[in-house]
């Protein structure tokens, strides 16, 4: 398998590590820093940062919901974390790396991406769509490859973040913004309770 082959190993590191949580919530506030101290780009990008850490969070907020529902264990066959940083983390389905990167893919790229998050004009372009709908599929096959999640697990957060941005879509960007509000807002006494007594 991948872990018998390092180049295959680096190559699923890479990928499962640009759909991290970790990494998605810190990158837009750090442009987000960035473009108020040094500007590079135009005024609305600290807009725009704003609202992918919103669905950033709200992917998160989903991920953890279903995890916490379903409660599957992680496969047996790989070597596992002894410490998550979300409520929910410890448990497998669906994958939440997959399903932001399968949100971000759907919401920035695809033709119903809202006119307010495309910056550079390249939402609905199908070569801009195919390459994030390829980064997608390759953050779940990364997932499965390192020993992280089953395959239905990748499958899953595929299409719930599919699913999700197409919500997102229907709903308008205004309602969607309001409702990312109130979600994380009720997601903040959740995160307080859970801190005075974890699961």
């Amino acid at each position: 398998g991948v872990q018998q082959r390092p180049l295959w190993k680096r190559m699923a590191t890479i990928a499962s590590l640009s759909g991290d949580e970790a990494l998605g919530m810190t990158l837009p506030l750090m442009l987000a820093l960035s473009q108020a101290l040094y500007p590079w780009g135009p005024p609305e990008s600290l807009d725009v940062l704003a609202e992918i850490e919103g669905d950033i969070f709200m992917c998160s907020m989903v991920e953890t919901l279903l995890k916490c529902i379903f409660r599957r264990q992680r496969p047996d066959y790989a070597q596992q974390a002894t410490f998550y940083v979300l409520p929910g983390e410890r448990w497998s389905f669906p994958s939440g790396h997959t399903l932001r990167a399968a949100f971000l893919a759907r919401r920035l790229f695809s033709s119903r991406a809202p006119s307010e998050l495309d910056l550079i004009g390249v939402a609905g372009s199908s070569a801009a769509s195919m390459v994030a709908s390829a980064w997608a599929l390759s953050v779940g096959w990364s997932r499965v490859a390192k020993g992280k999640h089953y395959p239905a697990d990748a499958l899953a957060g595929l299409g719930v973040g599919v699913l999700l941005a197409d919500i997102a879509a229907v709903m308008g960007f205004r309602r969607w913004c309001l409702t990312k509000l109130v979600i994380g807002s009720g997601s903040s006494a959740v995160v307080g309770i859970l801190a005075a007594r974890p699961e």
